[in-house]
């Protein structure tokens, strides 16, 4: 007697840091909870944007040369502090929407290691 089983193919899947090599270099429209607004940007551009004085890596040297050499000091000081905040949204933002794209592409394994659904190719990277 003959019989004929069939198995489902393993489902191809990609890691974390693949999922995120693909997540950053993807441009990402969000809409504002406010009226229609539409923002499309790369997570890779957000992180790299520390604000108008550059290299974070040289952040407090430039902040402490700049505040000795100003007329207002406490105007410059605020300047810093809005370029610090909106780098610290830019990175909340980037984690908030990894996030919840590694929700939606989770797969439930087996194995230690979180695999997730290859979200451009439906195959492994």
């Amino acid at each position: 007697m003959n019989t004929n089983t069939t198995t489902a193919p393993a489902i191809a899947t990609i890691s974390e840091k693949e999922l995120w090599a693909l997540f950053i270099a993807t441009a990402w429209h969000s809409t504002s909870t406010v009226g229609v607004t539409v923002e499309q940007s790369k997570p890779e551009d957000l992180l790299r944007d520390p604000g108008a004085y550059g290299n974070l890596a040289e952040f407090s040297s430039t902040l402490a040369d700049t505040v000795e050499e100003v007329d207002e000091p406490v105007a410059e000081l605020d300047c810093f502090i809005d370029d610090l905040e909106s780098y610290l949204e830019n990175l909340k933002s980037v984690r908030d929407l990894f996030e919840r794209l590694k929700s939606v592409l989770a797969i439930e394994s087996d194995d230690d290691e979180q695999r997730y659904s290859n979200p451009v190719t439906g195959a492994a990277a």
